[in-house]
């Protein structure tokens, strides 16, 4: 082997060697930003739209551990200092489910276009609400902090919308499928919430967030706890404190739940630029949560549209997010869901019975015309059961059941 093979070799092993450390590097890099989210946008990866689902409808809403965001509507460029990265919908898609922002005035339902329509609180109260027509077994937790001068508008604003404003502490049965008011000091609807915050000095920030975790853990079997671990400081920069503090978080929560006297809950955690492993560290307090948990695909990463049931103010009262047993097509041509019942895309099960083969009388009703769901359910073919229940396109379920392919048994859910 010559001299000159021999240095050729040598550099390209060097070159190997320079390639693995950049590539460790780059995932211990993208693996501790998991703790911060500085994208606008959320891989489908991490998408979380069900967690709630399988959370035992007797359990109280303060024992049930929260993750939230600190001004959470502050998370366009223009805003100064910005506290987010994500705008609401992907806030809401992650597993976010509180909620807080700061109204004035003239950013309840601004006309002028002197205010970001995302600023609004019109905006973030039908966000949640569009959120809850197709996650019905989610809850969301909403803190509005008004300006003295605007606390009579921001109250008579709310009246309009199916809110929990009652003080005592529900159960996730009461209030699936609905936004719960949190009290602020200038807003006494809703929830009393025992408050803790940071102060500005960092180098007391993570001892004064274990001691406030802790609290919280150990009153939110009865008392509304809400933990802020964001910037407070005016001369802070929220997401160097979140770069630091969220992984603070996530490990201390870690200890918490792998000690020996692991707590029940911990309450609501807001926090600034939060990302998916702290907000899952969160959600997993709550102990195994089954198939309601899993992760679902299929988020446009973008704000959403608000339904037409919820759009006109005078018919805020009515909409179908409440309480409505109405179905909503995951998928349609249209931009904006109607809240009214559609027929399932081609192929699928629409509800409703169809006369048996061999012209006999099966005694079901007549159809509804085209277009209108009746409610009515289809039979099998003749010797199959199907017993199969099949999510709704989005990781959404309908309740229908559709018929298994000829000569099948799935008898599965």
């Amino acid at each position: 082997m010559t001299l000159h093979s021999c240095r050729r070799k040598l550099r390209i092993m060097g070159n190997f060697q320079y390639l693995s450390v950049f590539i460790v590097v780059a995932i211990c890099a993208c693996e501790g930003m998991k703790h911060v989210s500085i994208s606008e946008t959320l891989s489908y990866k991490y998408i979380n739209h069900e967690w709630m689902m399988n959370i035992e409808d007797n359990k109280l809403l303060s024992a049930i551990s929260i993750p939230g965001t600190h001004q959470s509507n502050k998370g366009l460029k223009t805003s100064k200092p910005m506290f987010q990265a994500w705008g609401l919908h992907n806030q809401l898609d992650a597993g976010i489910r509180f909620f807080e922002l700061h109204v004035s005035s003239n950013s309840i339902n601004d006309k002028t276009g002197s205010v970001q329509e995302s600023d609004t609180l019109r905006y973030v109260v039908k966000t949640l609400l569009a959120f809850l027509v197709k996650q019905k077994k989610e809850t969301l937790l909403l803190r509005v902090t008004p300006d003295e001068g605007a606390v009579a508008q921001v109250t008579t604003y709310l009246s309009k919308f199916p809110l929990w404003r009652d003080k005592e502490i529900p159960t996730m049965g009461q209030v699936r499928g609905k936004i719960v008011l949190i009290q602020s000091s200038t807003l006494q609807l809703g929830l009393p919430v025992h408050i803790t915050e940071l102060d500005a000095d960092m180098d007391t920030k993570e001892k004064q967030m274990r001691q406030n975790i802790k609290l919280a853990s150990e009153k939110c079997d009865h008392e509304m706890m809400l933990t802020y671990t964001g910037a407070k400081g005016e001369n802070e920069e929220p997401l160097e404190v979140a770069k630091i503090l969220n992984k603070q978080v996530d490990d201390y929560l870690l200890d918490l739940k792998g000690g020996t006297n692991r707590p029940h809950c911990v309450g609501i955690i807001a926090m600034d630029f939060p990302g998916p492993k702290v907000i899952q560290t969160i959600i997993n307090f709550n102990g195994k949560l089954g198939e309601g948990s899993n992760i679902v695909g299929g988020s446009s990463n973008e704000d959403v549209v608000v339904p037409d049931s919820v759009e006109n103010d005078g018919k805020e009262k009515e909409t179908a997010v409440s309480s409505s047993d109405e179905e909503h097509p995951s998928q349609q041509e249209e931009s904006q869901s109607t809240g009214e019942e559609h027929p399932a895309p081609a192929g699928e099960s629409t509800g409703e019975e169809h006369p048996a083969p061999g012209g006999e009388s099966t005694g079901e009703e007549h159809p509804a015309p085209a277009g209108e769901s009746t409610g009515e359910e289809h039979p099998a073919p003749a010797g199959e059961s199907t017993g199969e229940e099949h999510p709704a396109p989005g990781g959404e379920s309908t309740g229908e059941e559709h018929p298994a392919p000829a000569g099948e048994s799935t008898g599965g859910e």
